[in-house]
C-alpha cells in the first residue's frame, strides 16, 4: 500500500451509526425509483428492492451497476475502473484533513451532491431482488466518474471498528434491532 496522504488511508468511505430508541429501519431493503435516468420518485407499484446477496467479490470491468441517490436519483452505468486509488481524494477543508481512498471501484453513472452513502447494486433489470455491491462515495478526483466503496472493504473496515465497541450492552438500537 502506498499511502501518501498526511491523514492516512482508507479502503472505504463508510461510517457506523446507532439508531435512537424508537427510530426504526428495515435491513436488506433499498427504495426503488420509477426509473434509472435520475428519478427520485419512489415507484408506487414496486416501492422497494430486496437485497438477496452481498458478495465479497469485487465487481469486474464492464459490469452493469445501479445507484439510488438522494439528489441524483436512480442511475445506471458500467464499471470502468477496478481498484482505483484516489490519492488526496477525501478532503475536509474546515479540518484540513486529507486522506487517500484506496482500491475503489469507478463507474460511469451520474452522481450528485447528497448521493454519498447511497446503495450501489447489480440487478437483472426486472426482478425485485438485487445484489448489494457497495456505497456511492462521490466523484473521482477529476470529477469525471463516480466512485464506489466496495462491500468487501466496507465489511472489513466496519468489522475492525465494531470489534472494539461494546454494542451488545442493550444501549439504544443498532441496525439489527435492540443493541
Amino acid at each position: 500500500m502506498n499511502c501518501s496522504a498526511p491523514d492516512g488511508c482508507r479502503y472505504s468511505d463508510v461510517a457506523y451509526i446507532f439508531y435512537e430508541t424508537g427510530v426504526t429501519g428495515q435491513l436488506g431493503i433499498i427504495a426503488r425509483t420509477t426509473n434509472f435516468t435520475g428519478s427520485t420518485t419512489i415507484n408506487s407499484s414496486k416501492p422497494r428492492f430486496f437485497i438477496s446477496d452481498a458478495p465479497l467479490t469485487l465487481l469486474a470491468y464492464g459490469a452493469a451497476v445501479y445507484k439510488i441517490g438522494a439528489n441524483g436519483g436512480g442511475r445506471q452505468g458500467t464499471v470502468n475502473g477496478t481498484c482505483v486509488d484516489n490519492l488526496g481524494w477525501y478532503q475536509k477543508p474546515a479540518d484540513s484533513v486529507t486522506a487517500d481512498l484506496l482500491c475503489q471501484t469507478q463507474a460511469t453513472y451520474f452522481g450528485a451532491g447528497g448521493d454519498s452513502g447511497g446503495p450501489v447494486f447489480s440487478w437483472d433489470g426486472f426482478s425485485d431482488s438485487v445484489t448489494f455491491r457497495g456505497l456511492h462515495v462521490g466523484l473521482d478526483s477529476t470529477e469525471t466518474y463516480s466512485m464506489i466503496s466496495p462491500w468487501r472493504f466496507i465489511s472489513i473496515e466496519l468489522s475492525s471498528v465494531l470489534s472494539g465497541l461494546d454494542i451488545g450492552a442493550g444501549e439504544g438500537e443498532g441496525p439489527g434491532g435492540p443493541g
